[in-house]
């Protein structure tokens, strides 16, 4: 779970609020994409290709939900799936 923060948001006035809430949340499905990928491997590792639709946005005080999992376990590289599941 994730919480948004007003003190994360504090910077962004107007239009770059979305564009700030949206860095936010690719950073979560890179953390949380990297954990399931630890989780099955061992090993950390960096993320090469991050592609995610922005269907609603969150408000300040809301929580997230995201999941995620490995589609496949390669020698040099790793595909992970996940889905944000939205404000909880």
């Amino acid at each position: 779970m994730f919480h948004l923060t007003k003190s994360a948001c504090e910077v962004a006035r107007g239009s770059s609020a979305v564009a700030h809430t949206r860095c936010a949340a690719a950073t979560i499905i890179d953390t949380v994409g990297s954990a399931a990928i630890a989780t099955v491997s061992g090993k950390a590792g960096v993320s090469v290709h991050i592609s995610a639709d922005y269907l609603s946005g969150l408000e300040v005080g809301e929580t997230m939900a995201s999941d995620a999992e490995v589609i496949n376990l390669g020698k040099r590289l790793v595909t992970a799936a996940g889905d944000g599941g939205g404000a909880c």
